[in-house]
């Protein structure tokens, strides 16, 4: 019988270690001055909260990657792409078919690839993240868009008139505003051009496009927080006249846009700003191209 007892006693003490060494029970330390001793109480056993250690939105016990930098785009499982990539199998098709976020309707998504290296004088395979820079074909001529009102972005752009041939169609795409100083008619037909935010030569071709702030607004399409106001503002903040958010969310966007975005560049699977520009007394507003 009192071995029974100590097979027990060994049970309970193994269970309560494992919920204490993953977060369900707390203890509270104190020590006794009059003995020297440490004395432990129990305060709490409940179900952990969602503990998020490496701040990316992903509860740790749902977080595949638990060590995503910070600023990062993931997936549900908690993993950027680069970590995604790293998870798969580097033997058959799995890694070149992997499709990170699950978005791809593409039979082979281009969201990793198999390269091969040399390791101590070996050759082996690696699946790495595939960084294709974003390229869009866009026409150099112009086009036709009407705006309208939208409870998702701050505008959408309807365009028509483009030809065929192109990256961006006759769509509706979600749009932004870029320069406050100015006005631009909602549902009038209006007749404008198209820039890559990207372009290296966009003073040159569009002189008043240009800006040094484009990267930082890429990155904020790409790292949404907050409604649609948040966005313009944390947009406006970059390319609107520099006036610093009031919003928590906004001000977040701008804070993590600063620290991350200053050489952002959209990749293959993310969101880029195509500007459109009327003339010199119209505003400025771009749209957001989903890859």
């Amino acid at each position: 019988m009192k071995k029974s007892w100590v097979k027990r006693g060994v049970i309970i003490f193994m269970f309560v270690a494992v919920l204490f060494a993953l977060g369900f029970i707390s203890t509270n330390i104190s020590h006794n001055s009059s003995n020297g001793s440490i004395v432990g109480s129990m305060v709490s056993a409940s179900v952990a909260s969602c503990f998020d250690d490496d701040n990316d939105e992903v509860c740790n016990f749902d977080d595949l990657c638990p060590a995503t930098p910070l600023g990062m785009i993931v997936d549900n499982d908690g993993c950027s792409h680069e970590q995604f990539c790293k998870r798969q199998p580097i033997c058959g098709p799995g890694c070149d078919l992997a499709d990170w976020k699950d978005n791809s309707n593409n039979e082979r998504p281009n969201d990793c690839t198999t390269v091969i290296i040399n390791v101590e004088g070996g050759f082996i395979p690696k699946c790495v993240a595939l960084e294709c820079k974003k390229e869009l074909n866009i026409p150099d001529i112009n086009i036709s868009f009407v705006i309208y009102k939208s409870t998702e972005s701050y505008i959408t752009v309807k365009l028509s008139n483009v030809p065929a041939g192109y990256d961006i169609t006759n769509a509706t795409y979600p749009g932004w505003c870029v320069d406050p100083s100015h006005t631009i008619q909602i549902g009038d037909l209006i007749n404008g051009t198209l820039y890559l935010s990207t372009d290296p030569e966009l003073y040159e071709k569009c002189p008043s496009c240009a800006s040094t702030n484009w990267t930082y607004v890429n990155y904020i399409l790409n790292h949404k927080n907050g409604n649609m106001t948040d966005i313009q503002s944390a947009i406006h903040y970059f390319v609107g006249g520099g006036n610093y958010p009031t919003t928590q969310a906004a001000k977040l966007m701008v804070e993590n846009a600063l620290l991350y975005g200053s050489n952002f560049t959209p990749k293959s699977g993310e969101f880029i700003a195509v500007i459109i520009y009327v003339d010199e007394i119209t505003q400025l507003i771009i749209i957001e191209v989903d890859p």
